[in-house]
């Protein structure tokens, strides 16, 4: 049982306060260490639009995605004393789509009912957090998503081992992460298909991209200044391209936007670049 405080956070209940029976569906993270009680707070939507990629990356995603609801492969798993379990890895270079791809996956599990938590401590997950959710709710589908997976492993790879395949794992779980390392990830994690069953690289965003991001996120630019954004960033991760839209929002005129891009951007990108 949760209740609510009035700066939107949700904590086991002490007594019959404003009582939470279930979590709305939605996204939350872990706040338990600033108050030092077992809570989450809401994750507020970004006013950003949202960027939404069309890969076979993205397909293969959704789809492994899709199987942790269907009740038929859940009735299977259940019928030979298996826990319903998945686990993805997207990892591969900065800036190539990774975890817009885990983004954008939010209302497609929201409109599922899942409670996603979004870069819990796992040392309260599995005795604490999850349990909470689960205590009136023992079916709820539970979505772990981890931004920077390798940083979370070394902090707690026994924790997220147990959390996995342990003996009380709990069920109804589906963990994405995202690295830019995985070779930071230890053996032990990604090796076993029961633990993560699709493990994807990405290497690059697909051609166009560049090109549809601009047009879609910067509407009131001009079609020559996102012509001019996307030329000079178009082998270079999507943040580029943000970095130079911003530029010309603030003002910037394009031989500005050279030169101080030169400064951000790595030494061999800015070659054969030209100004308008």
């Amino acid at each position: 049982m949760f209740y609510c405080t009035g700066e939107g956070i949700l904590w086991i209940s002490p007594d019959d306060r404003l009582i939470v029976s279930r979590l709305p569906a939605g996204t939350y993270t872990d706040v338990g260490q600033e108050y030092r009680r077992l809570a989450l707070r809401p994750c507020t939507p970004s006013a950003t639009p949202a960027f939404f990629l069309d890969t076979p990356e993205m397909r293969m995603v959704r789809r492994e995605v899709e199987a942790f609801f269907d009740p038929a492969a859940t009735a299977r798993l259940q019928a030979v004393g298996l826990r319903h379990r998945r686990g993805i890895i997207l990892h591969g270079p900065p800036g190539t789509g990774k975890r817009t791809m885990m983004r954008q996956l939010i209302p497609f599990l929201v409109e599922r009912d899942a409670v996603i938590l979004v870069d819990c401590d796992a040392d309260y997950l599995e005795h604490a957090l999850i349990p909470a959710i689960r205590a009136s709710d023992p079916d709820r589908p539970i979505v772990l998503l981890f931004d920077a997976f390798d940083r979370d492993v070394s902090l707690s790879r026994a924790k997220l081992l147990q959390l996995l395949d342990g003996l009380t794992s709990p069920d109804h779980l589906l963990m994405i992460g995202c690295t830019n390392d995985f070779n930071a990830i230890p053996v032990q994690l990604r090796n076993r298909p029961s633990r993560f069953g699709l493990i994807l690289r990405i290497d690059r965003l697909p051609d166009g991209v560049h090109e549809r991001l601009a047009e879609q996120k910067y509407p009131t630019l001009s079609p020559a200044d996102r012509q001019f954004a996307v030329r000079l960033t178009r082998n270079l991760p999507i943040n580029f391209l943000e970095r130079v839209c911003e530029m010309f929002l603030a003002g910037c005129d394009p031989d500005e936007i050279s030169d101080r891009f030169r400064a951000i951007a790595p030494a061999e990108s800015t070659d054969g670049h030209e100004r308008r």
